[in-house]
């Protein structure tokens, strides 16, 4: 209740978690599941608008799949690959954002 004009301090329920878009770093997340079959999905941070490309390379450093490539804005992006066409194996998801490059290796087991 409030009394005298005051009001009650909140409870640790009712606070909100708010991301500060300057605090937000280019990020790759972690796929999952991994390993898969046959599909893994994963996440990236865009700190701010830029030129993003996501691609797929198998062990032999060849293209396989190119994820998306184009201007984003400030957000989260969400991706699944599908690799039902694709053999099992180790693959490598690099995403190239701005200059900056980061790559994590997912696998595939049928």
């Amino acid at each position: 209740p409030v009394e005298d004009n005051r009001y009650e301090p909140l409870s640790d329920d009712s606070i909100l978690d708010i991301v500060d878009p300057n605090d937000m770093q280019f990020n790759l997340s972690t796929a999952y599941p991994n390993p898969f079959n046959p599909s893994t999905s994963f996440s990236i941070d865009i700190p701010n608008s830029g030129y993003l490309t996501v691609k797929v390379f198998n062990v032999s450093g060849q293209l396989v799949e190119v994820l998306t490539s184009g201007f984003v804005s400030t957000n989260t992006y969400d991706f699944t690959w599908n690799a039902s066409n694709m053999a099992t194996g180790i693959y490598v998801i690099n995403a190239e954002f701005n200059g900056q490059s980061i790559t994590h290796n997912v696998s595939l087991i049928k």
